[in-house]
């Protein structure tokens, strides 16, 4: 059964716990081909509608969109708990007081949120300017899902910070520690490393977090990256013993035109403010691939540089006759029929 579900909806209202409007409706969503166990996910359809074919997309207001996102500390503790247990128990764990007033919800399932000015402007001058003056910048390699058979998919060119190249720039890998040092305060699951020590390393077991190589991409006007996934295909994480989990970029500039990080499926896309991260799931908690995370960098009209990092895990050890759920916490549940938000209209 395909994960894409056949229409998805908007919810109305504002703050996390109103717009989860729509009731989830668990359905047999696929076989997890890793652990040979059937998964289920729920669906955010409403409760007067026909079961859906897959996990449903769960959107805020057009309206909040619109405004930037909404704020989940302006929501209240109990809503704001909710949707962190959301994070925690199907995604990741994120901390929503790390940056307080920064972070923005684009949309609560699958997750997306933004951090204002989770760099300064001088951080993000200086990793440009260093991965510049490195002299490795190459054509972007692609390690996503389903991209084979086109040459044109990524016409970036990147920087792998790897060890060699942190000893070779210590002003660069000082930038490094800074930013690790602020994505490990928000996704606290992840390590955190002392100054000097190797920073990346595979998932050693099953479940264990590590950050990947991080790298620094360059788009030039008319480049771009075709439309894509960040998690494995099921063989190669399989060959991997590991499934990335999260996906962290920061615009290191503003771009006035196009550029964006466009969601495929979601209907949106973020356009790249300079010291900005964009947080997303690739795969739940269980590592399996979450398709509704398909996206799209649009093609630059202007310049364009971001810094990438993923988050990866071991694969879970199998256990026989459980499978993964994507379930709403009680402070997101939905309202009950005939409540704002009921109606639901069909793409």
């Amino acid at each position: 059964m395909s994960l894409i579900p056949s229409n998805t909806r908007h919810a109305a209202g504002y703050g996390l716990q109103r717009a989860a409007v729509y009731a989830p409706r668990c359905v047999p969503a696929f076989t997890d081909p890793i652990h040979r166990r059937q998964a289920t996910v729920c669906s955010a359809s409403s409760a007067s509608a026909a079961p859906a074919s897959g996990p449903g997309i769960l959107r805020i207001p057009p309206q909040q969109l619109a405004a930037g996102g909404l704020d989940p500390s302006q929501d209240g503790p109990q809503a704001q708990a909710a949707f962190a247990s959301h994070l925690a128990q199907n995604f990741l764990s994120v901390d929503l007081d790390a940056y307080p007033g920064s972070i923005r919800v684009m949309n609560v399932d699958p997750p997306v949120l933004t951090v204002r000015e989770f760099l300064s402007s001088e951080q993000c001058d200086a990793l440009r300017q260093s991965a510049e003056a490195s002299g490795r910048m190459a054509q972007s390699a692609v390690g996503g899902h389903n991209v084979q058979g086109r040459q044109d998919i990524r016409t970036s060119r990147t920087l792998a910070i790897t060890s060699e190249v942190l000893r070779e720039h210590p002003d660069l890998a000082g930038a490094i520690e800074a930013l690790l040092e602020r994505a490990h305060r928000l996704l606290p699951s992840t390590p955190r490393h002392a100054a000097g020590t190797a920073y990346f390393s595979k998932p050693a077991g099953p479940g264990q977090v590590t950050f990947e190589l991080p790298q620094v991409a360059h788009y030039n006007p008319g480049q771009h990256f075709l439309t894509h996934e960040d998690a494995f295909p099921v063989d190669i994480s399989k060959q991997k013993g590991y499934q990335r989990r999260a996906t962290l970029l920061v615009y290191l500039n503003d771009v006035a035109e196009g550029g964006q990080t466009k969601f495929d499926l979601l209907g949106f896309g973020v356009q790249p403010k300079k010291g900005q991260a964009l947080l997303f799931f690739p795969s739940f908690a269980w590592c399996t691939n979450d398709k509704r995370t398909l996206h799209t960098a649009v093609d630059a009209v202007d310049e364009k540089w971001i810094f990438q990092l993923w988050v990866s895990s071991g694969l879970p050890a199998p256990k026989p006759g459980q499978g993964g759920k994507v379930t709403l916490p009680p402070g997101l549940q939905p309202a009950r029929r005939g409540q704002a938000g009921s109606k639901s209209k069909k793409r």
